[in-house]
């Protein structure tokens, strides 16, 4: 609270810069200019109480602002009604880097309020100055296209995430080989979260007229970028001596390179072609030229978590599991275990169903789908390609330094799809 000399409104020349016309154009803003000499922070005769509203440090500011408190929020006329997505957008904005908050500043007393307008006059964003932070019009939900499909594979095997539909897929801790221990424990290379606000990479880009899709772009022509992976990396993953710690450095303790696990995947009721996509999963279509790799566990970005995943298939014949208590064999109880390595004729019934679906052409192999090809481009294990100069330079991932620096993206500043790296 603050009490100055008030004045009277006039017109005041601004210069805008024009980034069509690459020129500056003149704004006329009528306000009081209030001269800062007069302004006290005790209340004195002559002079008008008032709220005097300090931004961040913005490039060319030269203003603040100071808001009174003459009208009456009695008066029905003078109240605005702020609808509860606006509000809840001003809460959930998670970036916004001031100690500030309205809506808790208004739960105990008067607070000076910013807000914008569409052309229909409803207010559409709230701030405490008028500098403030705007939404997108659309979320990122609104960009995933919608599915016809009331129950996808997924949802099939796994079950849903209300647990109105039980999994089929039921997985035990895979445990270490014997005889392997575990490296001692060191900071990781900073590890950030996913930051869905830089746009070019969680949206489709063309880069052709020069723009980017944002959050305001059109959703029936924008999508989703897809699901995010990460590329093989031989670097190094853990901080060196000279290089700073930060709070948010995570202490781990990995595990040797090429650390052994064994587990099982067991499954009850599957379709054959829910198997088939199982084992299509788990055994990637490597050849003598070709390896592939998984990512899990953490640190994806910084080269850790490759893992080779290698299966044997055990069947359970039903009406021979029922049929005998115990082995003829042996005095063990019937498992009927049938242990195969022929699963082609498996992993074709998930090629069909997906025909079947329309997901790809006939004619077309899985391998040879455009989704499958940029897949199978993210896991190629390649490690004389991930130790070369050229190919750590394409595939190095942005810093948090770089992220910061990077408030407005260049046309050309987007992840190209896989097969274009």
């Amino acid at each position: 609270i603050v009490y100055f000399t008030p004045v009277t409104e006039d017109t005041h020349l601004h210069k805008k810069f024009n980034k069509k016309t690459n020129s500056w154009d003149t704004l006329r803003l009528t306000y009081a200019l209030v001269d800062g000499k007069t302004i006290s922070e005790t209340s004195e005769e002559d002079k008008e109480k008032g709220s005097l509203i300090v931004s961040g440090d913005i490039r060319f500011k030269k203003r603040n602002w100071i808001i009174t408190d003459k009208m009456d929020v009695n008066k029905k006329d003078n109240n605005l009604d702020v609808p509860t997505e606006v509000i809840s957008n001003y809460i959930g904005d998670k970036l916004r880097q001031t100690p500030v908050s309205l809506v808790e500043s208004a739960a105990s007393s008067l607070v000076p309020c910013f807000y914008l307008t569409d052309s229909e006059g409803q207010i559409t964003a709230i701030g405490h100055t008028p500098i403030m932070r705007y939404p997108y019009r659309h979320k990122v939900g609104d960009y995933i296209p919608d599915s016809e499909i009331s129950i996808d594979m997924a949802q099939s095997i796994f079950g849903s995430i209300d647990a109105s539909m039980a999994g089929k897929l039921y997985c035990e801790d895979l445990m270490l080989d014997g005889g392997q221990t575990s490296l001692t424990e060191k900071f990781s290379k900073t590890l950030g979260s996913p930051k869905p606000s830089y746009y070019p990479n969680y949206l489709t880009q063309s880069g052709n007229d020069g723009k980017l899709n944002n959050y305001d772009s059109d959703p029936s022509t924008v999508r989703i970028r897809g699901n995010k992976l990460y590329w093989h990396s031989s670097k190094k993953w853990d901080k060196g001596k000279d290089d700073k710690i930060r709070k948010q450095d995570s202490k781990i303790e990995a595990l040797k390179q090429s650390a052994t696990f064994r587990g099982r995947l067991r499954f009850d009721n599957l379709t054959k072609a829910e198997l088939g996509c199982l084992l299509w999963i788990l055994d990637l279509p490597s050849d003598e030229s070709t390896s592939y790799r998984y990512k899990l566990g953490m640190g994806k970005s910084i080269g850790m978590g490759t893992v080779d995943i290698q299966t044997v298939l055990h069947l359970v014949d039903r009406p021979a599991r029922y049929d005998k208590v115990f082995s003829q064999s042996t005095s063990l109880f019937n498992t009927a275990i049938i242990t195969t390595d022929d699963k082609d004729d498996i992993k074709s019934a998930f090629s069909d169903y997906l025909v079947d679906q329309g997901a790809i052409d006939k004619v077309e192999s899985l391998q040879d789908n455009s989704r499958i090809k940029a897949l199978l481009t993210m896991l190629e294990y390649d490690e004389k390609k991930m130790n070369s100069d050229e190919w750590i330079d394409k595939t190095s991932y942005m810093t948090l330094r770089e992220h910061g620096d990077c408030k407005r993206p260049n046309v050309n500043a987007y992840l190209r799809e896989p097969d274009k790296v």
